[in-house]
């Protein structure tokens, strides 16, 4: 990933993040960061990204070019090395002007919303309390986690996801459900404020009434992922919480093993 600041020395604020594939020579996403007239982060926006055409053609001797603004540029030298512009190109931002170097190429990205989260805490000591999940497309909202705090360490406790009946709700931090809206899933959450693991997550059935499944994460010595494991749920639950068991009665349902540093974990068996 690559990250882009702005701000004074010692104020600089993050406000663009590129994410590449594994091989770290394409795009994946890209997260921009937005923040209040105090400096607080109030929001983040990611979104998914795909080559949509070479527009070096579309650039004046004076380096001036049509720009929209669902579309994110980038340069390419005439080696194929990727350079990414620090800003996003608004259609307000038409008169701005590339500086292309012999053989060089402008490529334009179509921008694709992926999710949007927003935060709450002062200055420095922001946390997500929302996010919001979008379909494929990009135009409808699917989902949406709320997380919860624990009040007197700071921690992550808890996130609850929510299927959205409105997809065009209002976008805004929530900490409760839209009403008629139906549980997902909740995973509750062990560790110290920055360092919290995933330990259970409980999955519910369609009207979200009912809880159909869980899920019990095991971490290793270094912290890292390495094993989880499902299980159908046979009787009841009634008060879901940080399980280390499953309980009695309830029957294995897959078991998946991962590999890698912690949080860089890949699921690479799966029974």
């Amino acid at each position: 990933s690559v990250t882009f600041y702005e701000g004074n020395p010692g104020e600089e604020k993050a406000r663009w993040t590129y994410n590449y594939n594994f091989n770290g020579d394409t795009l994946k996403t890209v997260t921009h960061f937005n923040y209040d007239t105090s400096d607080r982060l109030t929001d983040s926006v990611t979104y998914r990204i795909k080559l949509k055409a070479d527009v070096t053609a579309t650039v004046a001797p004076d380096g001036k070019t049509p720009v929209t603004k669902e579309l994110l540029y980038q340069i390419v030298d005439a080696s194929g090395n990727l350079m990414v512009l620090p800003t996003y190109l608004a259609a307000d931002k038409a008169d701005q002007g590339f500086t292309l170097g012999t053989g060089a190429k402008l490529m334009a990205f179509t921008l694709t919303l992926r999710s949007k989260s927003f935060y709450e805490g002062p200055e420095g000591e922001e946390r997500v309390k929302t996010t919001f999940n979008y379909n494929f497309d990009g135009d409808k909202v699917k989902s949406y986690t709320i997380f919860d705090y624990n009040a007197a360490t700071d921690a992550l406790d808890r996130s609850t996801t929510y299927r959205a009946n409105t997809p065009a709700m209002d976008l805004t931090l929530r900490t409760e459900k839209l009403l008629g809206d139906k549980t997902r899933s909740i995973t509750y959450y062990a560790g110290n404020p920055g360092e919290e693991q995933a330990k259970t997550t409980f999955n519910y059935n369609f009207n979200g009434d009912t809880i159909k499944s869980y899920t019990i994460f095991d971490y290793g010595t270094q912290d890292e992922l390495l094993k989880s494991v499902s299980y159908r749920v046979m009787s009841v639950i009634t008060a879901p919480g940080i399980l280390t068991a499953p309980r009695g009665g309830d029957f294995k349902k897959s078991v998946t093993f991962y590999e890698g540093n912690p949080g860089e974990e890949k699921a690479r068996w799966t029974y």
